[in-house]
């Protein structure tokens, strides 16, 4: 018959079991030292800022024709780049491909290096295009308010959520008055490492609300951009403790 752990304690001798009841009280203490207590006013800050960061720092509507320049301003400059930086990427492709029938020792390391520098930027290209074609898709989208929505942590375009993870930079253009929105998003996958892709935003500023936009710039640099910088640097250097 196996004795419970009772059992054994209670058939130990004395010098054992004030040693089991030492180390027992040892365990505890260093086990409540990690139970923090947060103050009902920490709380509150947290909860505070936690709505914040879902509240909306703008909402506009825009007209037939101020949506459709939008969409031109976003949607078909990044397209004709795409196509001329594409064909451009051609000539130098011809031109190798022309090196290695003449030479196939030398030329044929060079045209490794260089269809493995073009394979990167297409894919790249191809990552910025994909971006930007989706935002292009919801806008087409017949039964969907010409609006657009921006708050702490992305943006909505017609409906449509675009995060604005690590933002970069942001400002605003004139003649029209355009945004531009920054930054790269972090696509975690379990299966394999993590990845980044840079992101490029435009959003046209309907009429009478320039000043607000400038206020929204603003309110990015500080809040949000400043903010992750400052966080970032205590993150590297912490302060000594005391």
């Amino acid at each position: 018959m196996s004795l419970s752990d009772d059992d054994l304690l209670n058939n130990a001798s004395t010098e054992t079991r004030q040693r089991f009841e030492q180390a027992l009280a040892r365990r505890k203490s260093r086990e409540s030292k990690f139970q923090v207590e947060i103050p009902s006013a920490s709380i509150h800050d947290l909860e505070e800022k936690e709505q914040q960061a879902h509240q909306a720092w703008v909402h506009w509507e825009y007209s037939p024709e101020e949506w459709a320049l939008f969409d031109r301003i976003d949607w078909r400059p990044r397209l004709r780049a795409f196509f001329w930086i594409l064909l451009g990427l051609l000539f130098p492709l011809g031109f190798g491909l022309g090196l290695f029938a003449i030479s196939r020792t030398f030329i044929a390391g060079v045209l490794a290096c260089v269809f493995l520098e073009i394979g990167i930027l297409i894919c790249f290209l191809t990552t910025l295009l994909t971006e930007a074609a989706r935002r292009h898709k919801a806008r087409q989208k017949p039964d969907q308010p010409h609006r657009v929505t921006i708050s702490r942590q992305g943006m909505w375009e017609a409906g449509t959520y675009f995060p604005l993870d690590h933002l970069a930079s942001v400002k605003m253009t004139s003649r029209p008055h355009v945004l531009h929105f920054q930054g790269f998003s972090l696509n975690t996958d379990t299966a394999t490492a993590d990845s980044a892709s840079s992101y490029r935003r435009r959003v046209l500023v309907p009429r009478a609300h320039e000043e607000e936009a400038e206020r929204l710039v603003q309110r990015f640099r500080t809040e949000v951009i400043e903010a992750e910088e400052e966080a970032q640097k205590l993150l590297r250097n912490p302060p000594e403790p005391d």
